[in-house]
């Protein structure tokens, strides 16, 4: 009965991370993989109903509650209620999902593998669609964008690469990592490359067990391998053609040379300088959660309501100000204090979900990720995994280990 109840909900978590990554928001496979995500929730709740204390859940839902509030002075009242909607969806399930892993690594482990596989077949849908080499052109293929899977994949790499660090099926996750890395390269997407290595770095630089001496050497071997890299791209034709052109492009961006950035990154650039106009003028509660496409219609009416800031951090300031910013960016903090705090106790494997965290806080200065599905199931498995480091902490101490 045990063994069922845990393939039971194993099943649940891959089915839905599986959807969540695959398939579009909305679709009728999404819908009832998060029907059957909240009913395995629902029923485990019944059979065992207890309530722990989550300061991750909490956050979520004072996140939500706040923009429930942002729809009373929003520009656009509309908008506001549909992200509110969203955003309630988004805690409820989250909350299902560290509520069925429990703490456990069978369950969180299942969850993993689902994000390590996961690319593959959304890989597998936009070369159905558009062929392999379908972003070299349009940075939308099949009803994919490229960072989109670019990111997918880049964050599977990692997990693929924790799995690798565990002794665990080493084969299988070698071949999985380097095929995830293959898929960021297809995606040129130079988000998921920044993704694929900072946790790589992160892994091979960082280890509290290291002194100084050996963590400087290491640090300077890593930031030479990157220095090729970085060359790599430039002038191996087949690379620079996919990625390498447009990491050319963001770096002349950061060094003030607009005359070399593509229109795309000029085009953010504006959003992101207009947005903290906009963000001066109501600096504390913001101008309604989603509503910045509404602010931009009204001081820009060429540019569609589609357009959004393509910064997280500008898009937060706009819609919920500076008490919305800490409200969503709390968790984050939270996380990095409980790094700091069970450092002793992080092992090598754990520092992936350390530098893929670090990944996406430098990646959301050019995606907006608040009410992405994905980004919200990565942190909530990072959440779990940091969680966990407490819970072995405390457990230490009780039986009076290290």
């Amino acid at each position: 009965m045990k063994i069922r109840k845990v393939s039971l909900i194993d099943a649940v978590l891959i089915i839905y991370i599986l959807c969540a990554i695959v398939t579009d928001e909305g679709s009728v496979s999404m819908q009832c993989a998060r029907l059957l995500l909240v009913a395995m929730f629902g029923c485990v709740f019944v059979k065992k109903p207890i309530i722990e204390k989550n300061m991750f859940v909490c956050w979520l839902f004072l996140f939500w509650l706040f923009s429930v509030l942002s729809i009373t002075w929003a520009q656009n009242q509309t908008i506001a209620s549909a992200m509110s909607k969203t955003l309630f969806i988004n805690a409820i399930c989250m909350y299902a999902i560290v509520y069925l892993i429990n703490f456990k690594t069978i369950h969180l482990e299942c969850a993993l593998k689902a994000c390590v596989f996961a690319p593959l077949l959304l890989e597998i849908r936009v070369i159905v669609a558009a062929g392999p080499m379908a972003f070299l052109n349009t940075r939308v293929a099949g009803g994919v964008s490229g960072n989109t899977i670019g990111l997918c994949a880049a964050f599977g790499t990692g997990m693929a690469l924790y799995f690798i660090l565990q002794q665990k099926s080493r084969m299988l996750y070698s071949m999985m990592l380097i095929l995830n890395f293959f898929i960021v390269v297809l995606s040129s997407s130079r988000k998921a490359l920044l993704c694929v290595f900072i946790p790589i770095v992160f892994v091979y630089v960082f280890n509290h067990k290291d002194n100084f001496l050996k963590n400087f050497y290491k640090i300077c071997i890593a930031g030479l391998a990157l220095i090729i890299v970085y060359f790599s791209v430039l002038h191996i034709p087949v690379l620079y053609s996919t990625v390498g052109h447009r990491i050319e492009e963001m770096v002349a961006m950061i060094l003030g040379d607009t005359s070399a950035a593509d229109a795309s990154s000029m085009t953010r650039f504006r959003l992101i300088a207009w947005g903290m106009e906009w963000f001066r003028e109501k600096p504390w509660t913001g101008h309604g959660m989603d509503n910045y496409r509404m602010v931009l219609h009204q001081y820009h009416p060429d540019y569609p309501l589609s357009y959004y800031a393509h910064n997280n951090y500008v898009e937060l300031l706009v819609d919920g100000g500076i008490i919305g910013l800490i409200l969503y960016y709390w968790n984050y903090v939270a996380v990095f204090i409980r790094e700091i705090k069970y450092r002793k106790n992080i092992e090598k494997n754990d520092m992936v979900f350390i530098g893929m965290l670090l990944a996406l806080m430098i990646n959301e200065y050019g995606l907006v990720s608040y009410y992405d599905k994905y980004i919200q199931i990565l942190f909530a498995l990072i959440w779990v995994v940091i969680e966990m480091l407490k819970r072995k902490a405390s457990e230490d101490v009780r039986f009076g280990g290290k």
